[in-house]
């Protein structure tokens, strides 16, 4: 972990370092000890990381610099590096509102904005690939046999179980049915999609393995859905603008289903026995698609 205190000397430093004006000012007031710590500086955004973090801010910096690189022209973009000393890492500071905020003061077409990026940044590295649900299958063995002998401790374990063995019966004849690979984002949150009023920013690269793009897909939909159970908005029109906008016509109608039941277990396996608000909204929305087969994706 790093202080902001101490985390602000080192990007004062590094400013100084490449010979930039400013003063580092911090995005949060008083932030608590973290991985990271974030100031901007003039034009500029700058990530500090703790020293036990710096492999981690090399490959952000790293995969960044790819995709920026492809994605450097157009409506959908990502931010460039523009230096990375190790430990600081600096980047344009993009001059606009997140989406999420954007959504939360009402703008209708946030979901058809994330919904598109995400299509430029998977059509990057898309391909077809038959579904292979093994380790999807070992994955929910693995969990339900964690919760059975309380290794894990999930809310309603019972629940929890019955849905893992119906999902692992849902499986087997999925094997070889349609579906695609990308390297993902895996933080697709929307939180991390910036729009300046005519380029959607998306930022926090850092993952280079592939998965299934759905994976993504669908972080964005709980988002929505989520927001939308907080705030009294229509999260049906948002998910119908989202999967409208992604566009996916690659992946077998059933191997959606059993991902979107895959990924709203994980989530249900990872809420906190004394969960937080937003914890506690995306539980009650995953249980509630898990219960009707509503499709986020």
């Amino acid at each position: 972990m790093i202080s902001q205190r101490e985390a602000r000397h080192l990007a004062a430093g590094a400013l100084r370092a490449h010979g930039l004006p400013g003063r580092p000012k911090a995005l949060k007031w008083r932030s608590a000890p973290a991985q990271a710590q974030l100031f901007t500086a003039g034009n500029l955004l700058l990530k500090v990381y703790a020293p036990d973090a710096r492999a981690r801010g090399q490959r952000q910096a790293s995969r960044q610099t790819e995709v920026a690189s492809a994605l450097a022209q157009g409506p959908f973009r990502a931010p460039p590096v523009a230096f990375f000393d190790g430990q600081t890492l600096a980047m344009p500071r993009i001059a606009g509102p997140d989406l999420a905020t954007l959504w939360r003061d009402g703008d209708p077409t946030v979901p058809t904005l994330a919904g598109l990026w995400l299509r430029a940044f998977h059509d990057l590295s898309q391909h077809r690939f038959p579904f292979q649900p093994v380790p999807h299958v070992k994955w929910l063995r693995h969990v339900a046999g964690q919760v059975e002998k309380q290794d894990r401790l999930v809310i309603d374990p019972k629940a929890f179980t019955a849905v893992c063995a119906e999902a692992i019966n849902q499986a087997h004849a999925l094997r070889s049915q349609p579906s695609t690979r990308a390297i993902i984002h895996r933080d697709m949150t929307l939180a991390n999609l910036l729009y300046d009023g005519s380029v959607t920013w998306g930022i926090d690269f850092e993952n280079t393995s592939e998965d299934a793009p759905l994976r993504d897909l669908f972080t964005l939909a709980l988002d929505f859905v989520t927001l939308c159970r907080r705030n009294g908005c229509d999260d049906g029109r948002a998910l119908t603008d989202l999967r409208a906008a992604y566009g996916d016509n690659r992946t077998a109608p059933r191997v959606r289903e059993f991902l979107t039941r895959c990924y709203a277990l994980h989530v249900w396996a990872n809420t906190p026995l004394a969960p937080t608000p937003i914890h506690h909204a995306r539980l009650v929305a995953v249980r509630r698609l898990l219960a009707t087969g509503e499709q986020l994706i």
